[in-house]
């Protein structure tokens, strides 16, 4: 069950940075900065939040892996969309 839900948090966080790249393509440097900032930030929070899932609904238990990486891929999958709303917002400029 964890090696499952690891292996789908790898492939979204291959979907992240793809997409990432696409949208740092289209920044110029000033917010290509902005972006770097946000997204460091991001990670901290995604990492934080999802250790805090898995600490309350199973602390210590053999389900704690499993649910924090099953919380880390359900933000970067928001976080992807996220980006594409971006890059299709600056198409449409």
């Amino acid at each position: 069950m964890t090696r499952s839900a690891v292996t789908a948090l790898e492939q979204a966080d291959r979907n992240l940075n793809t997409t990432y790249k696409q949208l740092q393509g289209k920044l110029d440097k000033q917010s290509r900065a902005k972006l770097l900032t946000a997204q460091r930030a991001w990670l901290a929070y995604r990492d934080a939040d999802a250790l805090l899932t898995g600490d309350i609904d199973a602390r210590g238990g053999s389900m704690e892996g499993m649910l924090v990486a099953l919380r880390k891929r359900e933000l970067t999958i928001s976080r992807t969309a996220d980006f594409k709303r971006m890059i299709e917002h600056i198409a449409g400029r």
